[in-house]
């Protein structure tokens, strides 16, 4: 039979893993342009390699979502941020040497669509979890 430690760690002693108020300032400044420039990436690079329009709003949706969320306050900026990664896949396409395809007026201001609509709900789920929090506090 295994006995289920409760205390993995004695108290006096340091964490392993480090609390969010732990985590070094550059850190905390940086993680969300880094998940930009990654999700960014990934998401020009999965809709030059598939032309299904769903996975590709899904992606941007839930991109905008989660840098609204974690700077509310700039949801809109975060939005235009998430939405410049589709006119920039030819540039994507270039630095892989894939084939890139045509550009029109839908490729600039489409996109702006789904990004705002992720961005405006990471926005309401950032204000709606901090009442949580100061509610329950």
């Amino acid at each position: 039979m295994n006995a289920v430690r409760f205390h993995p760690r004695p108290i006096a002693e340091a964490r392993l893993v480090p609390s969010p108020s732990e985590l070094p300032p550059w850190w905390r400044t940086a993680w969300p342009q880094l998940f930009w420039l990654g999700w960014g990436f990934t998401l020009a690079m999965a809709d030059l390699r598939n032309d299904d329009l769903q996975p590709a709003v899904l992606r941007m949706i839930l991109g905008a979502g989660v840098l609204a969320f974690a700077r509310p306050h700039r949801w809109v900026f975060a939005s235009i941020a998430m939405a410049l990664w589709v006119p920039a896949e030819p540039l994507v396409a270039g630095l892989l040497g894939w084939p890139a395809y045509a550009q029109n007026a839908g490729t600039w201001l489409l996109p702006l669509v789904p990004a705002f609509m992720g961005g405006f709900l990471g926005r309401q789920l950032a204000f709606k979890w901090a009442a949580h929090r100061a509610k329950a506090a």
